[in-house]
């Protein structure tokens, strides 16, 4: 086997190098497996990769760090009607419980120029998909969201379905104005 050199890299990239290293060992004796020997020798192969990538994963959960985040509901731009926050959550996820949605929901107070919007918290995934808004909760209202926002707690592991109600829920049904963020448990390694 042809000795790798030593290159200062940070730990990420190693392990992602190793992985690229695993999966172009294991193409190769893939294709020239023949008998019984090189037939284990691919498994083994095999067995290697799939360890690497476990390895892969689990340390690039534990580099996300333990602290909880505070992050901005549709960054600087804040909550905004005609903006697609489902693909700000999968940009911004993934959420762990205790972070919070801080100064989260900041969006202008009504006025001659703006768009009202509001927030709601949805009972559940077929309110959020179907933009039922019975039974959900009013988290905050037009002005609300005014200077510094509201903060929402991520506080338990279970799905937070957020939406906007205003204009009869025209940009919650366009798919707009509204995002799911499901927080996980963080890991409790020290850094």
């Amino acid at each position: 086997m042809q000795e790798i050199p030593t290159i200062s890299v940070p730990l990420e990239q190693t392990f992602q190098l190793t992985l690229i290293e695993c999966v172009t060992t294991r193409t190769q004796l893939k294709s020239e497996a023949n008998t019984d020997a090189e037939k284990n020798m691919e498994f083994s192969s095999t067995r290697m990769l799939a360890q690497a990538v476990f390895v892969f994963l689990m340390l690039s959960t534990m580099a996300e760090g333990t602290k909880p985040r505070t992050i901005l509901v549709g960054d600087s731009q804040g909550w905004r009607a005609g903006t697609n926050y489902t693909q700000w959550a999968i940009q911004n996820s993934p959420f762990h419980i205790n972070d919070t949605l801080g100064e989260v929901f900041k969006y202008p107070p009504p006025g001659n120029s703006t768009v009202t919007q509001s927030v709601y918290l949805l009972p559940n995934l077929w309110s959020y998909i179907t933009c039922e808004f019975r039974g959900a909760k009013l988290l905050g209202n037009a002005s609300e969201g005014d200077d510094e926002g509201f903060k929402v707690a991520l506080n338990e592991s279970k799905p937070y379905y957020f939406a906007s109600a205003e204009g009869n829920s025209y940009d919650c049904l366009a798919g707009l104005t509204k995002f799911i963020a499901v927080p996980s448990t963080r890991s409790t390694t020290s850094s």
